[in-house]
């Protein structure tokens, strides 16, 4: 733990390396992992990961978040030719719409990279839309920049 930064390590770390996150999980020459069990007979008990997002500025004190607001966020990184964390892929999600006591309208994006970020690759929009090169999807299915190509049989 490091007290200065607040910032908790778990795993190989040293003097000479601290974390960098509010929490770090690093091991050297073997898989990390992060297991979430639950073991219960009924069917409501499950196992949570929540991202949790508000414009609140005290901790305990959540406030609405706005129309556009990003408000989780899933990054796959790698190493880049200059040794250093860079994008690979991303899942997140986006607020589409003002909040209400019941719910916050929110778009899924999956996001990847090449030599720069491939936007809107594939969008789950909040009223069921799926759009892929397309982040307003207006139909069920709404692909912009391509063709279709299916292989095999196509049933009805």
């Amino acid at each position: 733990f490091d007290g200065s930064s607040k910032h908790m390590g778990i795993g190989s770390f040293s003097d000479s390396v601290s974390p960098d996150t509010n929490l770090s999980i690093a091991d050297v020459s073997t898989s990390t992992g992060i297991n979430i069990d639950t073991y219960s007979a009924s069917t409501g008990n499950v196992s949570t990961l929540s991202f949790r997002k508000s414009t609140g500025t005290t901790i305990g004190t959540p406030a609405d978040t706005g129309d556009g607001e990003e408000i989780g966020l899933i990054q796959f990184l790698g190493v880049n030719s200059s040794d250093a964390f860079d994008a690979g892929a991303r899942i997140y999600a986006k607020q589409n719409g003002a909040s209400s006591s019941g719910a916050v309208p929110t778009d899924l994006y999956l996001d990847t990279y090449s030599t720069g970020i491939n936007t809107n690759q594939l969008v789950l929009h909040h009223d069921g839309n799926v759009g892929i090169g397309q982040n307003v999807p207006t139909d069920k299915l709404h692909i912009v920049g391509g063709g279709i190509k299916i292989e095999g049989s196509l049933h009805s």
